[in-house]
């Protein structure tokens, strides 16, 4: 199940940047931030897909026997 999760992630992160948005207010006054994320393989342009099978197959040894699902 980790296997999965984990390659999941990864695929998704394949296909795009990644960021969060944080902004609120403490005792000490506001704050706001901005994380944004790019990996190697979207920057290389890789399959999602392909991405999924090799991180499953480094994870377990083997191929998964769910589909990717983004």
């Amino acid at each position: 199940e980790v296997a999965y999760e984990e390659c999941t992630d990864r695929a998704r992160a394949a296909t795009g940047p990644t960021g969060t948005i944080v902004a609120g207010a403490s005792t000490e006054g506001p704050f706001a931030g901005l994380r944004i994320g790019v990996t190697t393989d979207y920057l290389r342009g890789r399959n999602p897909q392909l991405v999924y099978d090799n991180c499953f197959r480094q994870l377990t040894g083997s191929g998964p026997t769910r589909p990717l699902q983004l």
